[in-house]
């Protein structure tokens, strides 16, 4: 016997080991005691849970100290249902469970036959299970607050989280710094799978907000799981189908006219002006096989015409020439995922997502010709963006024992292409001589290089937790 245990240590110890291990499983739990009127602990107490984010019902029968455990639920608004013979039947309504929150639940039955007691209020979401701060922003939020169309510009709301960019740094611009951290020190969390730039540590994959159905950024106390985070960790979940046909089909527009004139700068440096802007998609969810398996789908394309006004400085830091071009940005965010309902306490989601985006450069109105253009990347036609998926296994294996298990695969590129043969010289001597000569440097021309750089992470996760009561596990 105690050959197999230690055959059995051995081999969890690797598959913990193996990839980059994950954080705790990106859905929440419900737990609770039920007592009767006197604070006496009722055993056999028969709890059935429902929801619209849930396939089926799931059920439970509280143990000789009254307590109960639904490890493992989506995110979503519950109903709880208690039953014992000789008890009066006890219904509340509204539990809502956040992303990684575990719900407790303190119930008295009464045992007079009076009319059945039913509990409409919403209870509170205060998760006394872990130590973890931050924010957590539900689907109620994310409709009906304005916010930008990445997730990202979700990440702001939370306290402490700033733009990561700045003039030290603009490359960070749009990457949140969390509570003095940089922006490189973060790690980003979809559907259990690390989205973390492999080489970076910025966001390796941004999100349609349009898919998003939970969201948290944890700023402080997050579980040792989270590996390689010295900043924050941003978590989130994406949309699941349900037994109800559902979707949406969205546009966003806007051109110069909404814009203020962009001026240019007295001191070195470019203006950006937006010329138009358009954001449209769809997503669709629903059932396959009823309370079996659903699916969602979801893309959104959207393009972003940027004026660059780029002024060049000679002797006495003198703008020798006003160079302007249109940059384009294209990118096509899409979403997929099926969730199958093996049975009540195992089920398997497999979730596929991406943002592949292209950047060109277009000097055809400009007079960008022959000039000290200094800044190397605006030379480059840019494709880049991430692909990712995974499949996870979660299993109830009573009701204090879970398993997890999960694989996932990471991929971004930065892949770059010279879209001009323009030679470029910088003046080190401030001669006013642009010619190229022994006093200048060279950087720039045909010889500018094709870069390509791909970046993948494949990742493993196996889980097996056991609940000691309400408070060790």
């Amino acid at each position: 016997m105690n050959r197999h245990w230690k055959i059995l240590t051995t081999v969890l110890v690797c598959l913990l080991a193996a990839g980059n291990l994950m954080a705790q499983s990106a859905r929440g739990g419900i737990q609770g005691t039920v007592k009767d009127s006197a604070g006496v602990a009722l055993p056999g107490v028969t709890v059935v849970i429902d929801s619209e984010a849930m396939q089926g019902t799931r059920s439970t029968v509280t143990d000789t100290n009254g307590t109960f455990r639904f490890p493992l639920v989506p995110p979503g608004v519950y109903t709880a249902v208690f039953a014992l013979s000789g008890y009066q039947r006890y219904e509340q309504q509204n539990v809502r469970v956040g992303l990684e929150q575990t719900i407790t639940l303190d119930v008295n039955m009464s045992s007079t036959f009076t009319e059945e007691v039913m509990v409409t209020a919403e209870s509170p979401v205060i998760d006394t299970t872990s130590p973890a701060i931050g924010s957590d922003f539900n689907q109620t939020l994310l409709n009906d607050v304005p916010l930008g169309r990445e997730f990202n510009d979700i990440t702001f709301l939370a306290t402490g989280a700033v733009d990561g960019g700045g003039l030290a740094n603009d490359a960070l611009g749009g990457n949140p710094s969390i509570m003095g951290a940089s922006a490189l020190e973060n790690r980003y969390v979809v559907d259990q799978l690390d989205t973390t730039d492999v080489a970076e540590g910025r966001a390796g994959t941004q999100i349609s907000t349009s898919f998003i159905s939970e969201m948290q950024v944890k700023v402080g106390g997050y579980e040792a799981e989270y590996g390689g985070a010295l900043g924050g960790v941003v978590n989130m979940i994406t949309k699941s189908g349900g037994n109800e046909f559902h979707g949406d089909v969205f546009g966003y527009f806007s051109n110069d006219s909404m814009w203020a004139d962009a001026e240019v700068p007295e001191t070195r440096g470019d203006s950006r002006t937006v010329d138009s802007e358009w954001d449209v998609g769809f997503t669709i969810g629903g059932k396959i096989i009823t309370d079996k398996l659903w699916f969602f789908a979801g893309y959104n394309p959207n393009n972003f015409d940027q004026n660059i006004v780029n002024d060049v400085y000679g002797i006495d830091d003198t703008i020798l020439q006003t160079n302007d071009f249109i940059r384009t940005y294209e990118k096509g965010f899409y979403s997929g995922k099926l969730t199958w309902q093996l049975n009540q306490n195992n089920s398997i989601t497999a979730t596929a997502l991406g943002d592949p985006t292209t950047i060109t450069n277009d000097f055809s109105t400009s007079n960008f010709v022959d000039s000290p253009f200094a800044v190397t990347d605006q030379f480059y036609d840019t494709d880049e963006g991430g692909l990712n998926w995974g499949v996870n296994w979660n299993s109830v294996l009573g009701q204090s024992l879970m398993l997890e298990a999960s694989y996932g695969h990471h991929q971004s590129k930065q892949e770059y292409v010279p879209n001009t043969d323009v030679t470029a010289y910088q003046d080190q001597t401030d001669d006013g001589d642009w010619s190229g000569g022994a006093s200048d440097t060279f950087f720039g021309g045909p010889q500018f290089q094709q870069l390509k750089d791909d970046r993948t992470r494949d990742q493993v996760r196996v889980a097996l937790s056991w609940f000691l009561g309400q408070n060790h596990e």
